[in-house]
């Protein structure tokens, strides 16, 4: 009868010159061996055991920033006799989990240098661990073009700022109006946009005042890396003016369509015949926003030339 000294119950009676099977945690244990006579006497002897398994060996780890989400980084672990990883972010928070050679994916709330740790387990008690300095990047800007203003007659839209349409002349996109908002113009896909950083409040300026009375909605795209939100306002002499709140959706295009009927309700002073400016307010103010396609549009005005009624030939 074999006592194996890890709390398991006893082996039954094993005949001489048999064997017996037990499986061991990692570990020492003294088991104990107790052979019976014919005559009823019997005696004992310990024997210590050691279970050693190896450690994870060969522990390869890649780290890297997605290339579209901000602050969000990948984590991969492949290693021998290895059957799971532990990564520590490096930031306080709860540890991630996966199988060997499964990716772990995590966003941090900022970007900047971090200390990543990923811990390689299997049946063995002792790990082998991985330690890196990673800088989590963020996204500041736009790596895709607006999507692509459909086709429209010159008489069905008027076009403030777009690569899609023949622009007003003589616009100015940052006049001096005492803001404390920077401007730059970068190109991303082949198209032009501008960027307003540090936005408490801008105007846009136009060369001569715009008729856009019979448009019937103002559209723009605006992108922001964070939780920043945005007002516009078209403006006419007086000045008279309307804010429309840009709901605007982090790390992607948002594009509006804004009937102008909700300037003119909300305030029936502004002057669609008269456009002079528009106005970006920052909500808060000193985040950064990428404006691309502002124009007025309104239904087309030419038919379509394959209007009619169709037969099919015999």
């Amino acid at each position: 009868v074999i006592g194996f000294g890890d709390g398991s119950d006893p082996s039954s009676t094993i005949q001489p010159g048999r064997s017996i099977n037990h499986t061991y945690e990692e570990g020492t244990y003294d088991a104990t061996i107790t052979a019976f006579g014919l005559n009823g006497l019997s005696t004992s002897v310990t024997q210590n055991i050691v279970v050693s398994f190896q450690a994870p060996q060969n522990l390869v780890v890649t780290i890297e920033n997605d290339g579209t989400l901000s602050k969000t980084i990948h984590v991969t672990a492949e290693a021998d006799f290895a059957m799971f990883y532990e990564v520590d972010f490096g930031d306080g928070s709860e540890l991630g989990s996966a199988n060997i050679g499964e990716t772990i994916t995590y966003t941090y709330a900022e970007a900047g240098i971090y200390t990543i740790v990923v811990e390689a387990m299997g049946a063995a008690i002792e790990t082998t661990t991985y330690t890196e300095d990673f800088e989590v990047t963020a996204i500041l800007q736009p790596l895709t073009a607006a999507p692509t203003p459909p086709a429209r007659a010159d008489e069905d839209v008027i076009s403030i700022f777009s690569n899609a349409y023949n622009d007003l002349a003589g616009t100015d996109f940052y006049p001096n109006w005492g803001q404390s908002t920077t401007y730059n113009q970068i190109v991303v896909g082949g198209s032009d946009i501008i960027q307003y950083g540090n936005l408490n409040y801008q105007g846009i300026q136009m060369a001569s005042s715009v008729d856009a009375s019979t448009m019937e909605f103002l559209h723009i795209d605006v992108w922001t890396a964070d939780d920043n939100e945005a007002k516009i306002s078209p403006i006419s002499s007086g000045p008279n003016e309307t804010a429309y709140d840009l709901d605007i959706t982090p790390q992607q295009w948002t594009s509006f369509d804004i009937p102008v009927s909700f300037f003119t309700d909300q305030n029936p002073l502004v002057d669609f015949s008269d456009i002079i400016q528009f106005k970006f307010d920052g909500n808060p103010a000193g985040g950064t926003i990428f404006v691309d396609n502002l124009y007025f549009y309104k239904a087309p005005s030419t038919p379509n030339s394959l209007a009619g009624t169709w037969m099919m030939a015999p």
